[in-house]
This record gives structure tokens, sequence and C-alpha cells, in this order.
């Protein structure tokens, strides 16, 4: 596989837009499974264990794992600072869903100019889930991808470095 000659995220295909979505999306479920433990004072010896069986994605998935932070919060956030994060952590782990759960088959090429092939991100369409009825509608990935990088942003990383520090002490 190449390298990427991305140089920011709205030059990337769908596929490397799709990939960086569900690689930073793990980072920040390991950092919050980290938040989690050091709120638990889970011990080094019992540490893998509590990530790999207790936290591991075929046990609690992040959906539950945001919903153990929130609990989390509501002993150690009285004035709701961390409300915004919490919010930004759902919206990014709903685009997650999104990008992870899109079949290549549902994927849909369509550049009227270059005759339905698609090269960039703001030409591909895909089927996303509108409701629990099966209804689907068509977005482009580029519109997804923006939406996960403004919320992934400078102040959502500070803030998630501070609870961390916060649970810690």
């Amino acid at each position: 596989m190449k390298k990427s000659n991305a140089k920011n995220i709205s030059e990337f295909n769908s596929l490397e837009a799709r990939g960086w979505i569900i690689v930073v999306t793990s980072e920040i479920e390991r950092f919050i499974d980290s938040i989690i433990m050091d709120f638990i004072k889970i011990n080094d010896q019992k540490r893998d264990f509590f990530v790999n069986v207790l936290l591991g994605g075929d046990t609690i998935f992040f959906g539950a794992k945001i919903k153990i932070l929130i609990q989390i919060l509501k002993n150690i956030d009285k004035e709701k600072k961390f409300q915004n994060l919490i919010e930004n952590l759902r919206k990014i782990n709903r685009i997650r869903n999104i990008f992870a759960h899109c079949y290549s088959d549902d994927v849909i090429i369509y550049d009227k100019n270059l005759g339905g092939k698609a090269t960039k991100v703001e030409e591909v369409l895909f089927k996303v889930s509108k409701n629990s009825k099966g209804d689907t509608e068509n977005v482009l990935f580029k519109k997804y991808l923006k939406e996960f990088d403004s919320y992934y942003n400078e102040e959502f990383r500070e803030n998630l470095k501070e609870l961390k520090s916060i649970v810690k002490s």
C-alpha cells in the first residue's frame, strides 16, 4: 500500500478519509479507556485485563464508554465544563460509525464530469441509514469529513487531556 500524498484532510480520497476517521476515533477511544481506568484506579497488574477484556470492543462499545464518561463527569464536573466535549464525542462516534459501516457496495461513485469515476472525496456519495425503518439517503464523504474535523479540533484534544489530568489526580 502506498503512502498518501495528501497534505491535509481535504485532499484525502475516500479510502484515506475512511481510514483516518477510524484510526483517530480508535485513538480517542483508547484515551477514554485510560480516563476510565484512572477514575476507577485500576492498578498496573490488572490494566491489561481491564483494557482487553472489560473495555475491549467486543464487550463495551464506544457509545457505552461515552456513557461511562458521562457518569464520571457527574462526579467531578459540577460546573459542566466538559459538556461540549461529550457532545463532540457523540458526533465523532456517529460519523465514525457512518464511515466504518459503509460497505463498499453501498458506495456510489459520482462525478458528472468524469463519466462516473470519482477520484476525490467530494465526488463520493454513499448510502447512510436515516432511521430504524431502513430508509437511506445519499451523502457526500466530504460533508462528514469536514464535520469530523471540526469536532476533532485543538480545543477538543486539550479538553480530553485536561479531563484525564483531573481524573488522574
